[in-house]
């Protein structure tokens, strides 16, 4: 499905990742909390009162979970790309989901390779409670703060449709050190994201106003692991939206932010549920396409967490 890229990026010059247990980044964390974020998610929706989210999924975040991972497992047959298959099939290893939503991933994987364990981590509480595997445990987290977890625990953290609707701020000083933090050296993350050049133009002075790029997410994060790795790759996959499963997805999206569309900008419902209802049309008359992109890095055996 789609035209692919893929790109290994190197940079010249080590540059330490920051942990946020360390004394002094702890200590600015703290004093910048209430400019970061001071408001985790409320019960699985994304608080509009809280400037740190523009997101808002109402009932059907599950749906939009399952459209997402479908989505990225028919445009690369897989679903992941960091080289760890023969690892999670010998056992023993530990993985994350981060920001794991209704857990579609996390359970297909744990049931795929059921040697090795997983957890799932998410503001909300829509991931199962039974009927699960035996090696999948979850936690609930307020994905603003610090992670509960222990400095290189995990081999390999995935995530999936997290970082678009966050403020720039957040994923720099907080949310993709974590990440790293808690990756064991020699361990693998990977992140799999829209590159958000489909919304240009769609409140996009109000979005930045509000501290939050989602056009920019993809260029964020490539920013991030060029200063947290010493190289890594990049894929990507051109999706026409005239397809059936790319257009449900990118349906679903747009129907659920109406509200802050709304709230933030000069567009009425009415221009909103025509431009909608028009949108498919559009999108098989201009060709259009969508870029779904995976980035994916090994933390370096030499790592070392500053202190």
């Amino acid at each position: 499905m789609g035209n692919s890229q893929s790109f290994r990026h190197k940079r010249h010059k080590r540059k330490l990742s920051i942990s946020p247990f360390s004394s002094c980044f702890y200590s600015t964390v703290k004093e910048k909390e209430s400019s970061i974020c001071r408001d985790p998610f409320l019960e699985g929706l994304v608080n509009l009162l809280n400037d740190n989210y523009i997101y808002r999924i109402i009932g059907s975040a599950t749906e939009k979970s399952q459209l997402l991972n479908e989505l990225s497992f028919l445009s690369w047959k897989s679903y992941f790309s960091s080289p760890i298959n023969t690892n999670l099939k010998l056992g023993g290893i530990e993985v994350l989901e981060y920001g794991c939503g209704s857990a579609d991933w996390i359970m297909t994987m744990a049931t795929l390779y059921p040697e090795s364990k997983f957890t799932g981590v998410d503001s909300s509480q829509i991931f199962p409670t039974n009927c699960m595997p035996s090696n999948v445990s979850f936690v609930h987290i307020d994905t603003c703060k610090e992670l509960p977890f222990e400095n290189d625990q995990f081999d390999y953290i995935y995530v999936m449709d997290f970082f678009a609707f966050i403020p720039e701020k957040n994923i720099e000083q907080l949310n993709f050190p974590e990440l790293v933090r808690i990756l064991k050296p020699g361990g693998w993350l990977e992140i799999c994201d829209c590159d958000g050049r489909a919304f240009k133009n769609m409140v996009s002075i109000t979005l930045r106003n509000w501290g939050i790029r989602p056009l920019s997410a993809i260029e964020i994060l490539l920013n991030c692991y060029e200063k947290h790795f010493d190289d890594f790759h990049s894929e990507s996959k051109v999706l026409k939206t005239k397809e059936e499963l790319v257009y449900s997805t990118f349906h679903h999206i747009i129907s659920h932010i109406k509200r802050p569309l709304l709230e933030f900008t000069s567009i009425n419902s009415e221009k909103f549920d025509e431009t909608l209802a028009n949108i498919k049309k559009e999108f098989r008359e201009c060709d259009s396409s969508i870029e779904l992109c995976r980035l994916y890095a090994q933390k370096s055996l030499n790592f070392m967490h500053e202190i």
